[in-house]
């Protein structure tokens, strides 16, 4: 006999039954992703209108967000009441100097005017020593004949006539005095002292005196000097020799030579003049110029010579040039120098 297994085997489909009721809900479960934005809703009415913004009600960056772009400068206002005046502050740090301004136009001299009483105190120096005495002055004009004088004791009793003084100046008397015309005659034959070239002008006997001193003064004075110099001759250039001080020269007289050798010279100057002998040392023959020094080497080519310049009362130079290749050796000079009598 055939054996079947029940529990495999299917029937045919049957027919839907009806719905079942709804159990209870149970738990949530896990969210699923968002899903697309859906369409925009219809807009709703009109709100009732809201208060107006102030000032707190923004925060510091809206504020600065709601900050426009900065306007025209307005015009001035009236100007304020002047308040008081406040207390004055400690004093400042002193700045840096400023550069110096360019130099201004040069202003006009000084004139007495220009300065008060307390400048001029201040502008005078020490008193200086006494001045020499000045020159008498021109004769003044004779004053208004005074009055009569009181009458003098009777005098001896004259037995000689009265002399007449003439006015030449030829006659006298012992105890005379000259009148007004005499005086005058006087005056016109010594003549002014104010023209005295002397140093002393006080009267014709002091003028007189005065220069007898300076005569004899000057007869003691050095009239002539001899300064000896040396020179290197292949040197150029401007030598300056001192003298006496405050002494006119007249003339310089040279006598030089280069020791060891045949070199010689031989020259003088006196104001304008200067003239040189000089010799020639290959052949010792001798010959001019118009230095007052010529040392030759060897020709009339080769030499150098000096030319006296600037004389003064106090000294002289030199001026040293070389004609051709010039001369060589150390000359020694002997300047004889001679003042003004």
């Amino acid at each position: 006999m055939a054996q079947f297994n029940l529990g495999r085997v299917r029937g045919y489909q049957g027919p839907k039954g009806d719905q079942g009721d709804i159990g209870p809900k149970g738990e949530q479960g896990i969210q699923g992703p968002e899903g697309d934005k859906g369409d925009t809703g219809i807009q709703g009415p009109k709100g009732d209108q809201g208060d107006s913004f102030v000032y707190e009600d923004f925060t510091p960056e809206q504020l600065a967000l709601l900050k426009g772009e900065k306007g025209d400068k307005g015009d001035t206002g009236l100007q304020g009441i002047q308040g008081e005046q406040g207390e004055q502050g400690e004093q400042g740090i002193q700045g840096i100097p400023g550069e110096q301004g360019p130099k201004g136009d040069k202003g006009d001299p000084f004139v007495y005017d220009d300065f008060s009483q307390v400048q001029l105190e201040l502008l005078k120096g020490p008193k200086g020593d006494k001045g020499d005495k000045g020159d008498q002055g021109i004769q003044g004009e004779q004053g208004i004949q005074g009055e009569q004088g009181l009458q003098g004791p009777a005098g001896q009793d004259g037995s000689d006539a009265t002399v007449t003084i003439s006015n030449d100046l030829l006659q006298t008397v012992p105890g005379s005095v000259l009148d007004a015309t005499q005086g005058k005659v006087l005056s016109d034959r010594v003549g002014p002292l104010a023209s005295l070239t002397t140093l002393i002008k006080t009267t014709v006997v002091n003028a007189i005196n005065s220069l007898r001193e300076e005569f004899t003064t000057h007869k003691a004075e050095i009239t002539q000097q001899i300064i000896p110099i040396t020179r290197d001759l292949s040197i150029i250039g401007v030598q300056t020799i001192a003298t006496l001080s405050n002494r006119k020269i007249r003339s310089i007289e040279f006598y030089g030579t280069v020791n060891f050798s045949k070199k010689i010279t031989l020259g003088i100057y006196s104001g304008a003049i200067q003239r040189n002998i000089y010799n020639l040392p290959a052949d010792g023959t001798f010959t001019t110029t118009n230095y007052a020094i010529t040392f030759s080497e060897d020709s009339t080519i080769n030499r150098t010579v000096g030319t006296i310049q600037n004389v003064t009362d106090n000294g002289f130079e030199i001026l040293w040039e070389k004609n051709g290749t010039g001369a060589t050796g150390t000359a020694v000079i002997n300047c004889l120098v001679t003042y003004h009598d």
